[in-house]
């Protein structure tokens, strides 16, 4: 599995990082932003 098949990796790993991200904000509709954000980041990279 890679980046390349981004479907594949957010089912496996989505979970995991929307849980670590509002662990640290407190604030889904932040938490929601910044996974967004870091997704199209990865995608654009």
């Amino acid at each position: 599995m890679s980046i390349s098949e981004p479907e594949h990796w957010l089912d496996e790993n989505g979970a995991a990082l929307y849980s670590f991200v509002l662990w640290n904000t407190h604030d889904t509709h932040r938490t929601k932003d910044l996974v967004q954000e870091t997704l199209l980041a990865v995608l654009n990279y």
